[in-house]
């Protein structure tokens, strides 16, 4: 399998929030396109107090599994109400910093609200690389290409409120992402922790189109 299967959202934030691979192209408030705010080539950073990025799909309701990558920085500490770096849509799958630095997910599915803290302290003004994994029994999360923590959940993904995608806003609380966030990838499957450790790319990351080069070979995963 490719792990461009199933992609249906993926947003390099190369100078622009363009979807890559579908048609929910963003709308960008106060944001700073640069190297520096970005893992792989630019990324978009975020001023902490009015810097969004605002989308309309895709829809993730109805799944049997799904998944959510992306890379990030928080340059404050302790923050408050859980600012989010990537929020569905339809409040499926989210995740965000909380108030003593770890991160924060969410899944929403026939089950519940299937929510998970990371074990272990992040620290500001590093790059990690998150992946947020429901596939049909557990949520999972992953922190720099490795397993972390996960919660028993079942049933179709199910949409808790309508909203308009962000990135970098949690619109509940009114609290905006102070740092930078590059390469968002969202699937309609579930990715294999195989998958999730390619993407990590040892920490080097992997850009879309997603090949991974060994040696003289190119492998599309």
């Amino acid at each position: 399998m490719s792990l461009t299967d199933n992609l249906v959202s993926y947003y390099k934030l190369d100078g622009n929030s363009t979807d890559t691979v579908g048609s929910y192209n963003g709308t960008d408030t106060d944001i700073t396109y640069s190297a520096a705010n970005g893992k792989i080539v630019q990324g978009a950073g975020f001023n902490g107090s009015s810097s969004k990025i605002e989308f309309g799909g895709p829809t993730m309701t109805g799944l049997a599994g799904c998944s959510l990558s992306a890379w990030f920085r928080f340059d404050i500490d302790n923050v408050v109400n859980y600012p989010d770096i990537y929020k569905s849509k339809d409040y499926v799958i989210t995740f965000g910093l909380s108030t003593d630095n770890h991160l924060s997910a969410f899944v929403k599915t026939a089950s519940g609200n299937n929510s998970l803290t990371s074990t272990g302290l992040l620290t500001k003004e590093i790059w990690y690389f998150a992946t947020l994994v429901y596939d049909g029994s557990n949520v999972i999360l992953y922190i720099n290409g490795a397993y972390n923590t996960q919660t028993a959940a079942t049933g179709n993904t199910a949409s808790l409120e309508t909203y308009t995608g962000k990135m970098g806003l949690n619109s509940d609380q009114g609290t905006y992402w102070n740092g930078a966030i590059d390469e968002v990838g969202v699937w309609q499957r579930a990715l294999s922790a195989t998958e999730v450790s390619q993407l990590y790319n040892g920490g080097n990351g992997l850009p879309y189109p997603l090949t991974v080069n060994q040696g003289n070979m190119l492998l599309m995963f």
